[in-house]
């Protein structure tokens, strides 16, 4: 069972009516991640990571990471520079169709046209991915540059301990 809280502004679809491919741009971006380190206040348990991600209007970035077992995630951040920006948390096979299909938006979990997020929510093993998107896709009208500065810690719930890690993007 997902445990999910939100406290930011998201909009409801996972659908939009914009075709990406119709002339808007939606251009992956290789190196959007800079300041990357250790998350700050981690407890035993606990491993994480934060960053900052600068984003043109049009563009997107993914951050992947991996779950070693049951784990609980908090992310918390704050757009920095214009916004607002979309914000998903997607599987490999969410993010391959994300990329084929730039009018559908699969993820396990969004925060669509935010300004700041604080998402808490349970994840099973696997691989997985942050989206930031300053595209037309989402909620969120790319308003130029965007930056925004976030952090997220794993906290393992499985037996014996965490083995959950973190990959750099």
């Amino acid at each position: 069972m997902r445990r999910r809280t939100f406290l930011a502004v998201m909009g409801a679809g996972a659908l939009t009516g914009c075709n990406a491919l119709g002339g808007n741009n939606f251009n992956r971006k290789e190196d959007a991640f800079s300041n990357v380190q250790n998350a700050t206040g981690l407890g035993p348990g606990e491993v994480g990571q934060s960053a900052r991600v600068t984003l043109a209007a049009g563009e997107y970035a993914n951050f992947p990471f991996t779950i070693r077992e049951e784990s609980e995630m908090n992310i918390t951040g704050q757009v920095t520079k214009n916004g607002p920006i979309d914000v998903y948390i997607m599987t490999a096979d969410q993010f391959n169709q994300y990329q084929r299909q730039p009018n559908l938006v699969p993820s396990e979990s969004e925060a669509e046209s935010i300004k700041t997020i604080d998402l808490t929510q349970q994840f099973q093993s696997g691989e997985y991915l942050f989206v930031f998107d300053n595209t037309n896709l989402g909620d969120a009208e790319p308003s130029g540059e965007v930056e925004i500065e976030f952090e997220f810690v794993l906290t393992g719930t499985g037996e014996g301990g965490n083995t959950t890690t973190t990959q750099t993007p």
